[in-house]
């Protein structure tokens, strides 16, 4: 027996918060082996029973696909949102349902992995994996030796509630008040706490790679490429 809350599978499936779960139960059809529920509590067996999210069968997948997104700024890395924006507005409506790689704050731009394939998702966003992911950040003043340094060795404290950030690597930017930050983390808007750390601040920020996957510098805001499994997998 694998039994699991509603909301928690949710939560697996599409990389969201337990409060964005149980939103996303509220708003959408969910059908359980045929009866429909909003109880965020139910318990059913993912390995056995049906579940289907507005008339769709989420759990039998045909393929795994992978997208790269080049994410505008305005939008949220979320399947919905009662406010904002979300980035599945730019996509068709066959892939409403899969899976933001991780997050990109609302302001942030840049390369935003999507898929289907969950059990990649947990991987490559698992604290255990330490992927590389490299941003391009303009700066209210331009970076020292000294940064450079804190950066590389690593312990760099946002706040008293929060671990020391890990060795990254910091380069300059093409001009002197921008930069390029490789992180192994993930954490809330950690970029931009770095850099306050360093007595800095963030003005524009765009991720350009996630481990080997280079954002296209012929891709415009807002489209999107399907990515080949084996490129994918690489990471």
């Amino acid at each position: 027996m694998s039994n699991i809350r509603l909301d928690k599978y949710i939560c697996e499936q599409f990389n969201t918060t337990r409060k964005e779960a149980k939103e996303f139960i509220k708003r959408n059809k969910i059908e359980i082996n045929g009866v429909f529920t909003k109880d965020p509590d139910f318990k059913f067996d993912k390995e056995i029973d049906s579940v289907m999210i507005n008339g769709e069968d989420i759990v039998a997948k045909e393929e795994r696909t992978y997208i790269l997104l080049n994410k505008p700024s305005g939008y949220i890395c979320a399947n919905y949102d009662a406010k904002n924006r979300t980035v599945f507005e730019l996509l068709p409506g066959e892939y409403k349902n899969f899976q933001c790689v991780g997050r990109l704050d609302i302001d942030t731009e840049g390369l935003l992995l999507i898929t289907n394939d969950g059990d990649f998702n947990h991987r490559v966003t698992s604290p255990r994996h330490h992927v590389d992911k490299t941003y391009y950040a303009k700066l209210i003043k331009p970076i020292s030796g000294e940064d450079i340094d804190s950066v590389a060795k690593g312990g760099i404290l946002y706040s008293k509630d929060e671990k020391p950030s890990l060795p990254g690597i910091l380069k300059p930017g093409e001009d002197e008040c921008s930069a390029y930050i490789t992180i192994h983390e993930g954490k809330f808007h950690q970029v931009k706490k770095m850099f306050y750390a360093l007595g800095n601040e963030v003005t524009y920020l765009k991720r350009v790679s996630f481990g080997s996957i280079t954002l296209p510098d012929d891709l415009k805001a807002g489209s999107y490429v399907l990515l080949p499994e084996n490129e994918v997998l690489n990471l």
